[in-house]
């Protein structure tokens, strides 16, 4: 679109799919400990805007006997709130048997997918994140729901594509309540492919492409 001078051009957020070519340790161990259960998985930067408070919250909120939870990736606790912190420390200090918290980076994408790959639900519900994110796009190219805030632009296309829910960051009830739903209502394959095919590497292509041809037009005119 144009805004005064300048020509804006949306691109895709793509997302890398690859795998390790061998199970990693961290996986491993995740499924080991979750005995079956329900994986929902948090992962990346652990910063202010993953949403600990409520994270933690819907920890304690759901059957640990139907739920495991991994949370991967270094903490910032600089950019984490009060309450983020509290509720972080509070499940630190009497770690739920159905939590995994690997507090390090990992060693590259692959691994982060790899553990999409294991859950069974993603964790996207960022506060006040107003942008999207290649969460979105991983969690479709894995075919896995994905829970989301309703304020923005993830929660948008998450409602627009019908790959998983858009909720109240703040209210950890219905969150849980999110949660319990997705699992027992599968997701149809189409609406992830749908997502995927506009979303990913060639939907991107394909803005280049259009935006390449239409700049070497104008500057042919100039």
């Amino acid at each position: 679109k144009q805004i005064g001078q300048v020509d804006h051009h949306w691109l895709p957020d793509v997302a890398s799919t690859a795998l390790p070519d061998h199970a990693t340790t961290l996986t491993l161990k995740a499924t080991s400990l979750a005995k079956g259960r329900k994986i929902a998985f948090l992962g990346g930067a652990i910063g202010g805007t993953k949403n600990i408070a409520a994270w933690c919250a819907v920890i304690r909120l759901l059957d640990p006997k139907q739920w495991f939870f991994i949370q991967a990736g270094v903490v910032d606790r600089t950019t984490l709130s009060k309450n983020d912190l509290f509720a972080l420390q509070d499940i630190e200090s009497d770690p739920p048997e159905n939590l995994l918290i690997f507090d390090h980076y990992l060693k590259n994408d692959s691994e982060f997918n790899e553990l999409i790959s294991i859950s069974d639900l993603i964790w996207g519900i960022y506060r006040d994140f107003d942008r999207s994110s290649n969460i979105l796009g991983k969690s479709a190219m894995f075919r896995k729901p994905i829970l989301v805030s309703d304020k923005f632009l993830m929660g948008q296309r998450v409602n627009e594509y019908k790959i998983g829910l858009a909720v109240d960051e703040n209210d950890a009830q219905q969150i849980a309540e999110a949660m319990t739903f997705l699992i027992s209502h599968p997701i149809e394959s189409e609406h992830f492919d749908r997502y995927s095919l506009e979303h990913g590497p060639k939907a991107l292509s394909d803005k280049l492409d259009q935006y390449l041809t239409k700049y070497c037009q104008i500057e042919k005119l100039d």
